[in-house]
């Protein structure tokens, strides 16, 4: 089964939060059988998340309502072929570095509109975007 879903940060996320964060999921989903791979764009996430059912669904239960998750929106939810994202626990990419603009072949995609809503209207463009990133194993 596969769910992946985008949501608004309720308030700020530091590094130092987003690595206890990872840590966190990582060692759940390990605990789990659960593999994925989370993005982080200020003040939005982007999640994809794998496993079997009986596993997956309690976690995505807790994810929907933890209090630091606003506005979340299931982008696909359902079973899958195969993982996409099965060598990570939870992989990670911080979309939020201003840096990214300066760099050599910077694409325009996190420019565009990077919002639960912005997914909800196009959720191919979510998928494709952490595709592009776990193909590219950009830092994870």
């Amino acid at each position: 089964m596969q769910v992946i879903y985008a949501s608004r940060a309720t308030r700020p996320f530091s590094d130092r939060d987003l690595v206890l964060l990872l840590q966190k999921s990582r060692d759940r989903n390990r605990r789990h059988g659960i593999t994925g791979m989370l993005v982080y764009k200020e003040p939005t996430f982007l999640q994809v998340l794998e496993g079997e059912a009986g596993e997956l669904e309690p976690v995505w239960r807790d994810i929907a309502a933890d209090p630091r998750h606003g506005q979340i929106v299931e982008l696909r939810s359902g079973p899958v072929e195969s993982r996409g994202y099965g060598e990570w626990s939870m992989g990670f990419f911080n979309a939020s570095w201003n840096g990214c603009a300066a760099l050599d072949g910077y694409t325009r995609f996190l420019d565009l509109d990077f919002s639960p809503e912005g997914f909800a209207m196009a959720p191919e463009r979510a998928i494709a975007f952490m595709r592009w990133i776990r193909d590219a194993d950009m830092g994870l």
